[in-house]
């Protein structure tokens, strides 16, 4: 189990026991239980070659650390991937059909060559029938071979009924490849997506997820979320999204070519995947909270990387499109008592809380101007400002415990970003020990940031300029 006492160790955020983990894999929901794997180098805190590691859970906040799910073999390592149930064995590598066929396609790395500067990558298979122990199956793979792609990796795969096939996106490059199969073992290539869509930088996407969400009105609509290696609003690994229609070959966005939609307007949230068979048609999903920039150097003792809460995903109409809106999963939330939360100036707020939620509603006058310190001190400021027509959220982060150059160099950072001003500023800010997740108008903008210091000072929200209303203010911590 994690070492609760370690430097930074988070309490609500997944973490795992030791070593370095990255991107969020194989999200499934089975026989109650949502399971999380991760990209996971168990020997080193640092990136290292991928094996998949294993955790699950009943309520999406507390997690049963599991044996490491796939391990390099012939085949090379084990980069990215998705799990599905495979309940009619349409792949005939279980016995029967049953409920309980586990399938994780994942992209297996082996070799670098001039041409093949991040190795040989292709897709393979593992199953599983109690979700605990995995087979890997070399015999047959890889299921999904690589013909002369250099960035071929990270598959999202799901059941389309319209179709009757299994879908499987994969990055190609700056692009994304959309393939079908009937039987999860040999896949046929239908289109591809993106070459002039979308934002891009000058390294290939990663970790693609395409899911059907029916909007606010009642029409089914897909999303495609897509990772950004370079090119996040905040500089550095992000995640943008399309909202669009799928016809079980082709994708087709609704958008304009150039819009960028991002899922999150932080620092540190990349490699967004959402899991299969949640119950009730629910779409949660949950991020890597950390940047490529720094991911190797933040200061941290015995372990590297933590996870984002699980959101919940909706889709909703605004003035300016279909957006996703994003909610954190409270049930193992409870309301803390009025104490919590002290009014000790007539502009100021502060909460007694070192790992919990703070909601709070408020109306800005016009000119206004308002102060969040999640941690007490200047290591993150957000600063939301209301002028006529708009709200500006400005974010500041500093470098408070000092790392590598690298991490020096690269951590603090200031960030904007405008949004449509309602008549009431509401917020949902996730606090942990070393990270601060901010949830904003109703969820529709997202700001997700790491932070290191050692200040114990109380969160604190402050009236920087003009006119505030407090309507209300809460703080939830863990049931």
């Amino acid at each position: 189990m994690p070492d609760k006492n370690q430097n930074f160790r988070p309490a609500i955020h997944f973490s795992a026991p030791f070593g370095w983990i990255n991107d969020p894999n194989g999200l499934i929901y089975m026989d109650g239980e949502w399971h999380l794997f991760y990209q996971y180098y168990p020997f080193g805190t640092t990136w290292g070659p991928m094996h998949w590691g294993h955790a699950v859970s009943r309520d999406l906040l507390e997690w049963t650390h599991l044996p490491i799910a796939l391990a390099p073999d012939q085949n090379g390592q084990c980069f990215s991937g998705s799990s599905i149930v495979d309940s009619n064995n349409t792949s005939g590598l279980f016995e029967n059909p049953s409920p309980h066929n586990f399938v994780s396609l994942y992209t297996n790395t082996i070799g670098l060559t001039q041409v093949q500067d991040n190795g040989l990558q292709a897709q393979s298979i593992a199953t599983s029938t109690d979700g605990r122990a995995f087979k890997q199956h070399a015999d047959i793979n890889p299921v999904a071979p690589n013909e002369g792609i250099q960035h071929f990796r990270d598959p999202k795969v799901f059941w389309h009924d319209a179709s009757e096939k299994w879908i499987m996106v994969v990055t190609e490059g700056q692009c994304i490849g959309i393939y079908g199969s009937i039987n999860l073992t040999k896949w046929n290539k239908l289109s591809t997506w993106g070459n002039d869509e979308g934002v891009h930088d000058e390294l290939p996407w990663e970790c693609p997820d395409l899911f059907p969400i029916t909007d606010d009105q009642g029409i089914e609509r897909w999303v495609l979320i897509i990772g950004l290696q370079r090119a996040a609003h905040a500089g550095g690994s992000g995640t943008q999204y399309m909202v669009g229609h799928f016809d079980g070959e082709r994708f087709t966005n609704l958008n304009a070519k150039e819009d960028a939609l991002y899922l999150d307007y932080g620092k540190d949230f990349y490699a967004a995947q959402s899991f299969s068979n949640a119950p009730n048609g629910r779409r949660i999903a949950i991020a890597w909270m950390s940047n490529w920039l720094y991911a190797n150097d933040v200061p941290t003792d015995g372990y590297r990387g933590t996870m984002t809460l699980p959101r919940e995903l909706s889709l909703v109409t605004t003035e300016q499109g279909l957006r996703l809106k994003q909610s954190f999963i409270t049930e193992s939330f409870a309301k803390a008592s009025n104490e919590k939360v002290q009014h000790v100036e007539p502009s100021i707020w502060q909460f007694d809380l070192n790992h919990g939620l703070i909601k709070a509603e408020l109306k800005l006058a016009h000119g206004s101007r308002i102060e969040i310190k999640p941690f007490g001190d200047d290591s993150l400021v957000y600063r939301i400002s209301r002028t006529d027509s708009n709200y500006l959220v400005e974010t500041e982060r500093k470098v408070v415990v000092s790392a590598s150059p690298t991490f020096n160099q690269q951590f603090p950072y200031q960030s904007r970003f405008v949004m449509p001003a309602q008549q009431s500023l509401d917020f949902v800010l996730a606090k942990d020990t070393s990270s601060c997740e901010l949830l904003i108008n109703n969820g529709l903008f997202a700001c997700t940031d790491t932070v290191f210091t050692h200040s114990l000072e109380k969160a604190s929200l402050s009236v920087v300029e003009g006119q505030v209303l407090m309507e209300s203010i809460e703080v939830f911590e863990q049931g």
